[in-house]
């Protein structure tokens, strides 16, 4: 079973989906998901044919220290 989202944003396309997020000693641990529709494109992006797309979703978790001194 899958942690209900704390956040969801849809924009271009693509869904962010925060699942955690916590501060501990100076340190933010982050994880989440982000889904889209990828299709192939012609011009480097520009216009992309989504007649054949394909879903795709990346998972990532990460912690990041504090940038004071």
């Amino acid at each position: 079973m899958h942690p209900a989202p704390l956040r969801r944003k849809h924009d271009a396309g693509a869904t962010l989906e925060l699942l955690s997020a916590s501060e501990d000693g100076g340190f933010l641990s982050l994880s989440g998901k982000v889904s889209a529709q990828v299709g192939p494109s012609d011009d480097r992006g520009r216009t992309i044919d989504l007649s054949a797309a394909r879903k795709l979703e990346l998972n990532f978790s990460g912690v990041i220290g504090s940038l004071d001194n």
